[in-house]
């Protein structure tokens, strides 16, 4: 064979290789995304701000043009995670706690990553002062004001600091890979995580959440069509989606049946051992043929490499709680809690006997603090219904307290006495039996345990 053939062979692998990465969505998915970006979300922010809403539509469409008139060029944009997973597998109960947005861009110049953050606190400034006019009625003549004249204003250094109460997270990576992360929104409530992509060797932990889909048709069509009108079965864009994990048709066939599969989990930051309980919790199971001994094992050890000691394990596994699971499901964050200890339990060969047993009593500690949680939420409740309906408890009152027993001897080893009905007869309680004595007058002083 020469050299030629050999390289149209090579060729033709490698395009099936990428085709087999790629499916265009069908209508019943494409509606379901755009019904996805037309809803309306709230971003949170700390210290009392009030919540931004607004619409994934609006936003992408927003930072996307903003970027590009600050210089910024975007290859493409696409949503990705849990929120994908939602559009392509059509569950009605799947769920999903944050959206993850992919913002191609190039980040060779360092200046770029603060040109993207001011600009994505811009945007987030823009809806912030169009909902605070929304609320307060604007007059006519701020209403006649152009679209352009607003463009024109840029918020002030000091406004953005304002605006910078809704980050939550921020990351930049430049080493093998070169990313940055912008996270909005409180832990309390929904959190919209804008990761601006130049290149990224592992995207996906699991083939279950590996799925992208390339938003650019949609935004498009959003720019062609009149804003009354809707998509329909005979009129709507061509949406393409992406599976990371390789194999489009083998990541979707582990959606729907709600298997866990992966590859080399020491490539993930944390080892996907997280996630991992994660899907064991919401009832997915190990694929057929999967070698759940040595996929556990490899998680564990990336995962207390990337956090070796207690204080860092136990920021990550709270803010996983934080985010995945609300304080109000105790019973959901008990089970996911057990399951966590019962992988580091036995999959842990990495640890010498000291750092395993440091990490079992922090998961512990940690399903201790829930369960005290969990009762104080429901002492509180239990507390507001009876206020509710009008039922409260007499405040107890010390005059009517009646001596029922005096304790004797030492701490140890005390004896009791207890009072009869007889009066002027005291049954006293010893290692030695029951005896009857005539008391001495019972003081104050004598009801304490003497040495």
């Amino acid at each position: 064979m020469t050299s030629d053939h050999r390289d149209e062979k090579t060729c033709n692998s490698k395009q099936r290789r990428d085709s087999s990465r790629y499916s265009v969505l069908c209508f019943e998915q494409v509606e379901r995304l755009y019904n996805f970006m037309e809803q309306e979300i709230a971003i949170h922010g700390l210290g009392g701000c009030p919540p931004v809403r607004l619409t994934l539509k609006d936003w992408v469409q927003r930072v996307r043009t903003r970027l590009e008139a600050d210089g910024v060029p975007v290859r493409d944009v696409r949503l990705n995670g849990g929120g994908a997973s939602y559009i392509i597998g059509m569950d009605p109960y799947h769920t999903y706690n944050d959206l993850d947005l992919l913002f191609g861009v190039d980040l060779s110049s360092r200046d770029t990553v603060d040109i993207i953050r001011r600009a994505v606190l811009e945007c987030l400034h823009s809806f912030l002062i169009e909902q605070q006019r929304d609320a307060d009625e604007k007059t006519e003549e701020t209403s006649s004001e152009t679209e352009q004249d607003a463009q024109a204003k840029r918020p002030l250094p000091q406004q953005l600091q304002m605006v910078e109460a809704y980050v939550s997270k921020q990351a930049r990576i430049e080493h093998a890979d070169r990313w940055f992360l912008l996270s909005l929104g409180s832990q309390d409530g929904l959190t919209v995580e804008l990761k601006f992509v130049d290149h990224m060797r592992r995207q996906f932990e699991f083939t279950v959440d590996s799925f992208q889909i390339i938003l650019d048709s949609l935004i498009t069509f959003y720019k062609v069509q009149p804003s009354s009108s809707s998509i329909s079965e005979r009129f709507y864009p061509t949406v393409v989606a992406e599976a990371a994990s390789g194999c489009f048709e083998e990541a979707f066939g582990h959606l729907r049946r709600r298997e866990i599969c992966t590859r080399c989990p020491e490539q993930i930051r944390g080892g996907g051992l997280l996630k991992y309980c994660k899907l064991l919790v919401d009832g997915y199971l190990p694929a057929q043929g999967l070698d759940v001994p040595h996929l556990e094992k490899y998680m564990c050890s990336r995962f207390f490499i990337d956090f070796p000691d207690a204080r860092q394990q136990r920021v990550k596994i709270q803010s996983y709680l934080a985010a995945h699971f609300p304080p109000a499901d105790a019973q959901l964050r008990t089970l996911y809690l057990q399951i966590l200890a019962d992988v580091v339990c036995n999959s842990t060969v990495c640890l010498m006997q000291q750092e395993r047993r440091s990490a079992l009593y922090l998961i512990s500690e940690l399903l201790s603090q829930t369960y005290f949680e969990a009762e104080a939420a429901a002492a509180a409740a239990a507390a507001a219904a009876a206020t509710s309906t009008g039922v409260a408890l007499e405040p107890f009152n010390s005059a009517d307290w009646v001596i029922d027993q005096v304790f004797y001897g030492t701490q140890l080893f005390p004896s009791v006495s207890c009072l009869g009905s007889i009066a002027g007869t005291v049954y006293t309680t010893t290692s030695a039996g029951c005896s009857t004595t005539t008391p001495p007058l019972v003081t104050a002083c004598q009801l304490t345990a003497s040495e």
